[in-house]
């Protein structure tokens, strides 16, 4: 087995000798900048998880715009945030109930949708086919597996290398300059932090062989 990286060691470290969680509001960066896959695959009916796909592709190009737009912040969110944003797209909540936290939860979704999203929850939004890649997604039931695994996949990757930013942004310790030192972490992975591919799994840290691909990478973020 490889060393471990020695910023996860101790950032692990630190997180093993808590007791409890610490305070919501002391958490740097907190907050995902796409729905975890959990929050989609969790459900056990089928139909709502396939509700749910369809949902996060409604809404997956303002989301992202958001990402490659440097003078913008991107949506940070928790899973549950996410999941309820995801439920007030597929109409999976209606709006009742707003006196409970959940209810006071979605109607705050509800506001990210309109104001922070700028997206108008009408008919014509709701009606329009849903798209992977080109492919048009069936209005029935769940996508295609690969299209479920490509759209999965993207999630849990975004998530990751900015949860590796995050992390970075916290215990590094090397006084470098934010440009350099976000243009060596960006040496993690191929391409730029929010140009994530299917095709590009195997490469980077997802290189198979450590010996081969694997070690370059994980040398940017000793």
């Amino acid at each position: 087995m490889p060393k471990a990286v020695h910023a996860w060691v101790k950032s692990l470290s630190i997180l093993a000798s808590r007791k409890v969680a610490p305070p919501r509001d002391s958490v740097a960066d907190g907050g995902f900048v796409v729905p975890p896959p959990r929050c989609i695959v969790s459900p056990a009916q089928e139909h709502i998880v396939a509700t749910l796909f369809k949902s996060w592709l409604r809404i997956r190009d303002s989301v992202l715009s958001r990402l490659h737009t440097p003078q913008v912040a991107p949506i940070k969110l928790s899973n549950k945030c996410w999941r309820s944003l995801l439920d007030v797209v597929g109409g999976l909540h209606t709006g009742s109930a707003s006196e409970t936290r959940s209810g006071m939860r979605h109607a705050d979704m509800r506001d990210v949708l309109e104001n922070t999203l700028r997206i108008d929850k009408g008919g014509s939004f709701m009606d329009a086919p849903v798209y992977w890649e080109g492919k048009l997604i069936g209005s029935d039931g769940l996508p295609d597996a690969s299209v479920a695994r490509a759209v999965l996949w993207e999630l849990c990757e975004l998530n990751f290398r900015h949860e590796l930013e995050a992390l970075d942004g916290v215990l590094d310790e090397s006084k470098m300059a934010w440009t350099d030192r976000n243009t060596l972490v960006n040496q993690c992975w191929v391409g730029l932090v929010n140009q994530v591919n299917i095709a590009e799994a195997t490469q980077g840290l997802g290189q198979l062989l450590w010996s081969i691909g694997r070690h370059s990478y994980r040398c940017s973020i000793k």
